[in-house]
């Protein structure tokens, strides 16, 4: 485990070692999820990212799923993302990129410890966005402690490969800490999230304040 953090950090510090340019805001988030019958769930997700101060529209996002739950540890998903990318970088008006892609996930859970809740996503993104296609992979690792508990506490890193078979080195990365409360149907989350994306030689850092509310029904 100690490794494994120490990596995490190592390659984070790499990133930041970079020529780079900084943007600061806020990704905000509202999540759905209804379960179902037996071992299924529909789920839908809210997102308003913004930058400059909050003052730049950076993303605006819709991310409905269907869900289903193989047992208490392995689950797979099937979903579609609506994406509005906006012209942050340039502050200029310009058109709304608007991206359009469907997706499988795979989670994985285990206990390290007995404490600790350990998740493993793993992400294929099939894309469209202004008037090209290509095929993104995502992994994301995430400890949550404890793993029962009306207040935890949470760490992720996120690693994505944007030309599946095409790109060797990761173009985008996101660390996460933050704190959150859940009770039976209502979470609170709030933390840092840190976004590195490779634009040319140069690396795009954001510093977001991340706020989530999700709302569980027939849990």
């Amino acid at each position: 485990m100690k490794k494994g953090v120490f990596s995490l950090l190592s390659v984070f510090y790499i990133v930041l070692a970079q020529q780079s340019f900084h943007f600061y805001g806020s990704w905000d988030g509202l999540f759905i999820h209804v379960r179902c019958k037996n071992r299924w769930r529909v789920n839908n997700a809210f997102h308003v990212r913004r930058v400059g101060g909050l003052s730049l529209p950076q993303q605006n996002l819709w991310r409905p799923s269907l869900q289903y739950q193989f047992n208490a540890h392995f689950a797979a998903f099937l979903g579609y993302s609506y994406i509005e990318h906006f012209p942050y970088r340039t502050k200029e008006v310009s058109p709304v990129t608007v991206e359009n892609n469907i997706w499988e996930q795979w989670v994985w859970k285990h206990v390290l410890k007995k404490h600790f809740a350990i998740k493993h996503r793993f992400r294929l993104e099939h894309r469209w966005r202004g008037g090209k296609f290509s095929n993104r992979f995502r992994y994301r690792f995430i400890v949550k402690y404890p793993k029962k508990g009306v207040f935890y506490v949470k760490v992720y890193g996120e690693w994505f490969l944007a030309r599946l078979l095409q790109d060797r080195d990761f173009n985008q990365q996101r660390y996460y800490l933050g704190v959150g409360w859940r009770r039976q149907r209502l979470e609170f989350a709030i933390g840092y999230l840190h976004r590195a994306v490779k634009r040319k030689e140069r690396w795009e850092q954001n510093h977001l304040a991340n706020m989530k509310m999700a709302i569980y029904f027939g849990e």
